[in-house]
């Protein structure tokens, strides 16, 4: 089984699958971390990438909590649609491209870029200081549910 993180996890896990914003809407109950994990396919659902989406994550998340994207894509750089959110909200935000050492891609772990991001910068100490996590770049025009520009994220190669 390639897919044991949930039910090895040494913590206690609560799980919804569906659309998050949609579900989102629903919590009453606050959260410490939200993980996105929606963006390696080529048709991508741009919704949960907007500053109204981004604002309704931080409206469930606890003082401190950390919101983070997965946003590995062949096709798309989305970094810098994350990091003008970020700016625009005044939020914290730290990128890493994550590469797998020989011995890890052999069990299965593989390449991928995240994107961190919290309200405050002391959420964010630890990513900081580390060398494996840099500033998110900023590009590109503001996605909000009105706008996405999509072209500008595309990898023309």
């Amino acid at each position: 089984d390639m897919f044991t993180y949930l039910s090895t996890s040494a913590g206690e896990l609560e799980y919804t699958i569906g659309d998050g914003r949609l579900i989102l809407e629903r919590l009453s109950e606050k959260s410490d971390l939200i993980v996105l994990d929606a963006f390696s396919s080529d048709a991508i659902p741009t919704h949960l990438l907007t500053t109204e989406a981004v604002l309704s994550y931080f409206n469930v998340l606890k003082d401190g909590g950390l919101i983070a994207f997965h946003i590995s894509n062949r096709h798309l750089d989305l970094e810098p649609v994350l990091g003008r959110i970020a700016e625009d909200l005044a939020l914290e935000a730290f990128t890493q491209q994550f590469a797998p050492t020989p011995e890890s891609q052999s069990e299965g772990a593989a390449f991928s870029r995240w994107v961190i991001m919290s309200s405050t910068m002391d959420s964010l100490r630890e990513f900081a200081s580390d060398p494996r996590w840099a500033r998110t770049r900023i590009g590109g025009s503001l996605w909000t549910d009105s706008f996405s520009g999509i072209l500008e994220v595309i990898r023309w190669r």
